[in-house]
């Protein structure tokens, strides 16, 4: 490229790739890794989260395209499961777009090197999950961004605990397709709106609301079940150690039981499971139940446009990591 100097990739020193190679390869360790590729179809930049101060995101449109990331974890500053849904494939060849959807724990502290890989990638929408005393007690960080906010709560409003009997978290999962599926809906109906993507879903750990809006999603655009499930259970590799300290430290302050919090932090694959059961049982599919609830054809023919592309080579279909 003109005016660019040629650089390499170190990648924790286990080995160099320069940055020009059609596929950039990533030790299964990626998740560590002090380095961040975020690609899209207009550019792609590298920037060195580690050292924001020292890094220049260089535009390197054709260099490396979505085909080469290994790694789905975005390690954004002051996260801890932003993750892409890309390379997913579906029935017909074809495979999710990488930097399109991405799901996340809470964006309350983003900083300025957050900012800037946003804003490479070209987020437009965020969906935050989160309920309103959430999100008043730890607000998106989001200023200086040009995008909607949108917050879509999917649980009820706060009911007196004393006055309900107390549910588990699979009851919990099963009860939103009965009693809210109009909330799970109108956040994948949000999505399907014209220039929404690329966009952002999250929640407080970016598990449990946000997996299930991501399971709706995955399967009415057609990505194997097996496959979502392992997309959801994937998060438990990002939510142990210091975020379960963490959330265990807060909920405990707010008078959570401790076993209360355990089962708030269960990554489980029956959840998911048990709660595509529930759609796969009652509509068919995921595309009926969205359907039923007032999602268009039109709005389902557009997610699927701008979360689906033709698949280039073997490396676009990657599993979760």
């Amino acid at each position: 490229m003109p005016g660019v100097r040629p650089l390499t990739l170190v990648v924790l020193g286990l080995r160099t790739y320069p940055v020009n190679s059609r596929r950039l390869k990533h030790p299964e360790n990626s998740a560590e890794d002090r380095f961040f590729a975020a690609a899209s179809s207009r550019a792609v930049y590298l920037r060195d989260l580690a050292s924001p101060a020292d890094g220049t995101a260089i535009p390197m449109s054709d260099a490396m395209l979505a085909t080469g990331l290994d790694s789905r974890h975005l390690p954004l500053r002051g996260t801890y499961n932003v993750r892409d849904l890309g390379g997913y494939l579906v029935a017909g060849g074809r495979v999710t777009c990488w930097r399109t959807l991405l799901r996340a724990d809470a964006l309350h502290r983003l900083d300025g090197a957050a900012h800037a890989v946003l804003g490479a990638i070209g987020v437009r929408t965020v969906v935050d999950l989160r309920s309103s005393e959430e999100v008043q007690r730890a607000p998106d960080q989001l200023s200086g961004l040009s995008l909607r906010f949108l917050h879509r709560p999917l649980y009820a409003p706060r009911t007196p605990m004393a006055t309900v009997p107390r549910r588990t978290l699979a009851e919990t999962y099963l009860s939103l397709i009965d009693e809210r599926p109009q909330a799970l809906v109108g956040v994948v109906r949000e999505l399907a709106a014209p220039d929404a993507l690329p966009a952002i879903v999250h929640c407080t750990a970016g598990k449990d609301r946000t997996g299930m809006v991501v399971a709706l999603v995955l399967s009415a655009i057609g990505v194997d079940h097996d496959v979502i499930v392992e997309d959801f259970e994937a998060t438990r590799r990002f939510l142990d150690g210091a975020f379960r300290e963490e959330l265990a430290r807060a909920s405990a302050e707010r008078g959570i039981s401790a076993d209360r919090i355990e089962d708030m932090l269960s990554m489980d694959p029956a959840l998911i499971v048990g709660f595509l059961r529930r759609v796969y049982e009652t509509f068919g599919d995921a595309a009926t139940f969205l359907s039923h609830y007032g999602m268009t054809d039109e709005e389902l023919e557009r997610l699927r446009a701008g979360l689906l592309t033709e698949r280039r080579d073997e490396g676009d279909d990657l599993r979760p990591s």
